[in-house]
């Protein structure tokens, strides 16, 4: 989600340990970096915050849904 780049990333993924298999979701609205992102009760995804691709911080937050996408 997001991820480490210079310029910030759109992409959003999911890795599944037990499967050893990435899951793509939608991409995020605006390219970001520096995210973090946090799972609950197995369903839902949360992108927290981050910076822009001007290096500036974002107060945003995305939800994905992985069983209702």
């Amino acid at each position: 989600m997001g991820g480490y780049a210079f310029r910030g990333v759109k992409s959003c993924e999911y890795y599944d340990v037990k499967t050893d298999q990435w899951t793509k979701f939608d991409d995020l609205p605006k390219k970001k970096g520096y995210s973090t992102a946090s799972i609950l009760n197995n369903q839902f995804i949360y992108v927290f915050g981050g910076q822009n691709n001007m290096g500036r911080s974002v107060d945003t937050i995305q939800q994905y849904d992985m069983i209702d996408r």
